[in-house]
């Protein structure tokens, strides 16, 4: 209850052995001590205490008081409010004094809650209650204001322990307050404290406005249900507690009385509620139903999930004679009250473990659904083990393999060798192995039945057992591969590599066991990719320029990172490697040293970048990518050399006494001659350059023939001889002539 004290008394011993209890006073024996333990709602409310060991440091009503405790009040409303020790036990009463006072310590009639009216804050004894109980007539108070109430003996003489009930009530706001069962009470809000639930100021029980408890709350109306089966739905919402039972303990229960139309054995579940909340199910033979009344063993509480508590009850299996009336008892696990729900209550045939005889599995049934030769346990459930008495070894006489499994899953050709036999250590005969040649040529040493090719009894792996050498098994019988055509064989057949180079990234020493040669002539100078993804195995790739017994190596690669996306993640990709247009390279595609057998070999080449032509300053044309065509020349993404699309180069033209930029085709006619392919045109007055300008017949160096071959173009008006390239011909020209003619250097 709220508010109760309990005082533990040391014993004090004195040295003649003489014992008594310590005084130990209240904890609120002292103004202002300990208020927020001892504080009033603010809606009021019952608390127990006492003055026992006690002592005084206040007054109240003319000073007429002993020994004195305190509480403190900060109401929510108004009032009034009436203050009372009335509800004090008749054997606990005691000659009393009540006060109610402000906010302050000490205590005396200065600080009475009401100093209009001084008696109306305290109270010596009340006529309305047990003789010496005291009561202060209801009275206003300032809500949200601090006030302390001070209870007192009337003198120290008593020798009563002075043990009270102190009830603070707000008289105004009182209505209909509802407790367990659905009963109504009118009351004070103060009175109504939880678990009871105040509907509201006002609010009457007539009609009733609490929340009813369930029809079959009580054992005495219990719902009634008939047949061999049941399905039904209800709650424990708001029920009480009548009954008892021996599994756990349980409280909010409901009933119903089944009659069965036939003695047998039924199971009764809640593993069909759609919510889950700690349940309990019990089967009693009538009320009261207790732990005497119930079934012996038809009780449960987590049935329906035995690993997780908390979860919904199921009685599996409980014997019930015809025409006998049985209740049922669906209660909440646990004494507090707390675990409620709606369920769904099914009743029907026993349910007990079924073990299935073609595999050992197991399911909870009715025996109806577990025919001969299947094993039907009534009243057990399913476990780890639960069917282990069915299983045995089988064995394979074909492959010697041991299997657990029941006589009737030991199917033909097995032979089971009974129940309870394990499988390790086998005791199954087993076959002797031979060599597995499969349809590519490779071969492994197993045993017939796992053998998908050709089986050869007691016979081991040889180099040519399954099938002729691969053709290409040696550099000098190396395929020929393009970037369209990949290679796709199998190293299984292929010749152990003694006398090859070791790769370089296998480590020194390193040596491959078989391997499968080919060669990849680049259509250009590229950077290109080779990959063995697909293969599937682990491969090692080396690439090689040169020839068979003269090989340098230009790339290798063991494993690809990042791995290949589909064949094995140990596949090998080499690259990006750049090879020269026209050379033929050797690919040597081997199997890992790690690899015993061999198997399917995937190899392709592809360019990094596309390719295209690239055309040089001088006008030849080289396949290539873009990285590998040279500063200054022009790369053609697509483009093709064949023919040749590179513009021809330009040069200088000397042609009379003038130079011009063309190719050397356009460079024709009388007095002209091509000085080079990228070479630069001088212009008078720079004579000496490029064209020699005074050497106009451009014949065999500077002669009077050439003044002489000037002199005509110039009477004839040819362009040849604009000297000055001023576009016109004129005297100018004779002069200019002359002078780069006399200053000679040619």
């Amino acid at each position: 209850m709220r508010g109760a004290i309990c005082v533990i008394l040391p014993i004090a011993c004195s040295l003649t052995g003489v014992c008594a209890a310590a005084m130990v006073p209240p904890s609120n024996d002292i103004c202002g001590q300990n208020a927020a333990a001892f504080s009033v709602p603010a809606s009021g409310g019952t608390l127990v205490g006492t003055l026992y060991e006690a002592t005084r440091d206040g007054s109240a009503c003319i000073g007429l008081s002993g020994t004195d405790v305190y509480y403190y009040f900060v109401p929510g409303a108004s009032g009034p409010w009436q203050v009372s020790l009335c509800s004090t036990a008749a054997n606990r009463a005691f000659d009393s004094v009540l006060s109610i006072h402000t906010n302050s310590c000490p205590i005396n009639s200065s600080n009475y809650a009401t100093p209009e009216n001084a008696f109306a804050s305290c109270n010596d004894d009340s006529a309305g209650c047990l003789a010496g109980l005291s009561q202060i007539p209801p009275l206003t108070l300032s809500p949200g204001a601090a006030y302390i109430i001070r209870v007192a003996r009337f003198a120290n003489t008593q020798t009563v322990p002075g043990n009270f009930t102190l009830t603070v009530v707000n008289t105004a706001s009182s209505g209909a307050c509802c407790a367990g069962g659905g009963v109504c009470n009118v009351r004070s809000v103060s009175l109504c404290e939880a678990p009871l639930v105040f509907q509201g100021e006002g609010t009457a029980c007539s009609p009733n406005p609490c929340p009813q408890p369930p029809v079959n709350d009580l054992c005495a109306a219990a719902t009634v249900l008939t047949g061999s089966s049941a399905d039904v739905l209800g709650t424990t919402v708001l029920a009480g507690t009548d009954g008892a039972s021996t599994c756990a303990a349980a409280s909010r229960d409901v009933w119903y009385a089944f009659i069965p139309d036939s003695t047998a054995g039924y199971s009764i579940s809640l593993c069909g509620s759609s919510t889950v909340w700690p349940s309990l199910l019990s089967v009693h033979s009538g009320c009261p139903g207790n732990a005497a009344s119930q079934i012996a063993g038809a009780c449960d509480d987590n049935g329906c999930s035995v690993s997780t508590p908390g979860s919904h009850a199921l009685i599996l299996a409980a014997t019930l004679q015809a025409g006998a009336p049985y209740l049922i008892r669906v209660a909440g696990e646990g004494s507090a009250g707390a675990s409620v729900g709606a369920f769904r209550l099914t009743i029907g045939a026993a349910l007990g473990a079924c073990c299935r005889a073609a595999d050992a599995s197991c399911i909870v049934t009715p025996q109806s659904m577990c025919p001969s030769p299947d094993l039907w346990m009534p009243g057990s459930i399913c476990g780890p083990t639960k069917c282990a008495p069915l299983l045995g070894a089988c064995c394979n006489p074909a492959s010697g393999v041991c299997s657990v499994t029941t006589a009737i899953g030991c199917a033909a050709p097995g032979v089971f060798l009974g129940t309870v036999i394990p499988c390790s250590p086998s005791p199954c005969p087993q076959p002797v192995p031979g060599a597995c040649c499969d349809a590519t040529g490779c071969c492994t040493v197993t045993i017939e039945p796992m053998c998908g090719g050709t089986f050869i009894p007691a016979a081991a792996c040889a180099p040519t057992l399954c099938g002729a050498t691969a053709v290409n098994s040696r550099c000098e019988s190396a395929i020929d591969i393009a970037l369209a055509s990949g290679f796709v064989g199998n190293s299984c057949l292929a010749e152990p590599s003694a006398g090859d180079p070791a790769p370089m990234c296998v480590g020194v020493g390193g040596q491959l066991p078989r391997s499968l040669w080919l060669r990849f002539t680049p259509p250009a100078t590229a950077a290109y990719a080779i990959w063995m993804c697909g293969s599937d195995h682990d491969t090692v790739l080396t690439a090689f320029s040169g020839t068979c017994g003269l090989l340098s190596e230009v790339g290798c690669n063991d494993d690809a990172q990042p791995p290949c996306e589909f064949g094995v993640p140990v596949a090998s990709v080499l690259g990006p490697i750049v090879l020269q247009a026209g050379v033929p390279y050797l690919l040597r595609a081997g199997d890992s040293p790690l690899v015993q057998v061999g198997g399917v070999i995937v190899v392709s080449v592809s360019v990094e970048a596309a390719l295209g032509a690239c055309c040089a300053p001088d006008g030849s044309c080289a396949p290539t990518d873009a990285a590998n065509c040279p500063a200054g020349s022009a790369f053609t993404p697509g483009g093709a050399c064949d023919p040749n699309p590179c513009p021809p180069p330009l040069g200088a033209c000397c042609t009379g006494s003038i130079c011009t930029q063309t190719t050397q085709a356009a460079c024709a006619g009388p007095a002209s001659a091509f000085a080079g392919v990228g070479l630069a045109c001088n212009q008078y007055p720079q004579s000496v350059g490029a064209c020699c300008l005074a050497d106009f017949n451009h014949l065999s160096g500077v002669s009077v023939q050439d003044l002489f071959d000037f002199l005509s173009a110039y009477f004839s008006g040819l362009p040849d001889a604009d000297i000055n390239r001023t576009g016109l011909i004129s005297v100018e020209d004779i002069f200019n002539y002359l002078d780069a003619y006399f200053r000679g250097g040619c």
